[in-house]
Parts: C-alpha cells; structure tokens; sequence
C-alpha cells in the first residue's frame, strides 16, 4: 500500500496509472522513432560538444521533480511522486535515478552523434564517389569534344580547303 493524499492505494491503482497503453506509446514509443527517422535523413549536424545541452535538460528536469515534490505537488492521481520510480520520499533512490537517466541521456547524445558520422561517412562515400565518376566521364567527354573541335578546325582551315567567295 502507498500513501496518497488522504487515502491509501494498492499497488494495483498504481500500475493502472502507469499502464502501457496506446497513448504512452504514441507520447515515447513512436515520437522517438519518428525523431530517429529524422535524424538519418535530415542534414542537420550534431555536435558531441552540444551534449550539456541534452545533459543539463536532464538535470533540469532532475531538479525540478525534486522542487515539486517539496513544494507538495501531485500526479493525475494525487500520489505524491511524479512517476514511481522518481519518488523523492526515497531520496536516495531518486538520485540515483535521475543519476542514471541522465547518463542515459548522454549515452543518447552519443548514439545520436554516431548516426550523424555514419549519415556523414555515407554520403562522402557514396553521393561523392558517384560525383567524381560523373565528373571524369564529363571531362573525358569534354576532350573528345574539344578534340574534334580541333580536328574539324585544321580541316577546314587546312591547304586543300577551297574558300568560294562571292560578292
């Protein structure tokens, strides 16, 4: 049993809040996904530098529950913690934690720095390889071109060339 405010809650309530549903999916699940899908075909480039900045939303966030918890705040269901996990009348619990969540945050930085590499090494290997052989068969075009360009000029300008002038 855990303690809400006024009454008390069976840990059955509690997974009933907390339950996997198709709301909880679309919200995490499938926001994530798309937000993966994105990254791989966006251009928009990724720092490993720029990692305070997921890291320091994770602390924020940290701090934050922690604020709102003291000041008396509660979930849908009046229980005092936000999730059960990040329940601060367990402080220790809680640090450890948001401790963690946010060293996953930079593992996800980190991840996602990886995939901006990957997409970077793809496309210098792929779309500039395939540049470069388009551009060495232009130019080996644009010398048989300027080849006969050359050719056709000292025939036409060449002794046996009769010029018929008239006036």
């Amino acid at each position: 049993m855990r303690h809400l405010r006024g009454r008390q809650t069976s840990d059955n309530e509690i997974r009933k809040i907390n339950k996997l549903d198709a709301v909880n999916l679309m919200v995490h699940v499938l926001n994530s996904v798309l937000m993966l899908i994105d990254l791989a075909i966006v251009g928009q480039p990724i720092r490993l530098s720029h990692a305070y900045w997921t890291t320091g939303i994770g602390v924020i966030y940290a701090i934050f529950t922690g604020i709102y918890f003291l000041a008396g705040g509660t979930n849908r269901r009046n229980s005092m913690s936000i999730y059960p996990l990040l329940d601060w009348s367990r402080p220790g619990k809680a640090i450890v934690i948001s401790a963690c969540g946010i060293l996953f945050v930079f593992i996800v930085h980190l991840v996602v720095f990886c995939m901006y590499r990957l997409r970077v090494c793809l496309y210098t290997k792929v779309c500039i390889w395939t540049r470069n052989r388009r551009m060495k068969k232009m130019s080996t075009l644009g010398r048989t071109l300027s080849s006969l360009e050359d050719a056709q000029k000292e025939n036409f300008l060449g002794p046996s060339t009769i010029i018929d002038v008239k006036m």
